[in-house]
C-alpha cells in the first residue's frame, strides 16, 4: 500500500504531466457529446413550449368541397373571396347576406353584370333564396329585381 507521501507525489506529477493523445481525443469526444446533449435538450424544450403547430387549413376550399361546387362556381367563389378582402372568406358561404356583403365589397355597382348574375344564381343554389336587395345594384339589375 502506497504511503501518503507517494500518493501526493503521484497526484502532483499528474498535474504537471502533459496530456497524452488519448486524453485529447477523449476530451474532444466529451465536448462534442455535451454539445449534442445541450442542443437536443434545447430543441425538446422549444418544441414543448411552442407545440407543433398544425398546417393552416383552407376552410374555404373545404367548404366548397362539401357544397360540391365545381368549375365556374368555384372560380367565382375564389374570385369573390380575393376581391372582397374578407378576413374569413368562408363566412360568405354561410348566408345570402354574407354573400351579398362580399359581392358589394368586390364589385363596382353597374359593372361585371355576368359575374353578379352568377353569384346571384349561386345564392339560390346554396341557400334557396336570392341575394338581399340592399345595395346590390349590379346583382339586382341582372336578376330583374
Amino acid at each position: 500500500m502506497p504511503t501518503r507521501q507517494e500518493l501526493l507525489e503521484r497526484l502532483r506529477s499528474g498535474f504537471v504531466a502533459q496530456p497524452t493523445k488519448n486524453d485529447l481525443i477523449i476530451g474532444i469526444i466529451g465536448l462534442l457529446a455535451l454539445t449534442v446533449l445541450i442542443l437536443l435538450a434545447y430543441e425538446f424544450f422549444r418544441r414543448a413550449r411552442t407545440g407543433l403547430s398544425q398546417p393552416a387549413r383552407n376552410y374555404l376550399v373545404e367548404a366548397m368541397n362539401v357544397l360540391e361546387l365545381r368549375g365556374q362556381e368555384r372560380d367565382d367563389v375564389l374570385r369573390l373571396a380575393v376581391r372582397s378582402g374578407m378576413t374569413h372568406p368562408v363566412a360568405m358561404l354561410l348566408s345570402p347576406a354574407n354573400l351579398a356583403a362580399a359581392l358589394r365589397a368586390a364589385v363596382v355597382p353597374g359593372q361585371e353584370e355576368t359575374f353578379c348574375r352568377r353569384v346571384a344564381e349561386l345564392s339560390v343554389k346554396l341557400f334557396g333564396r336570392p341575394l338581399p336587395d340592399e345595395g346590390l345594384t349590379g346583382a339586382n339589375k341582372t336578376r330583374g329585381s
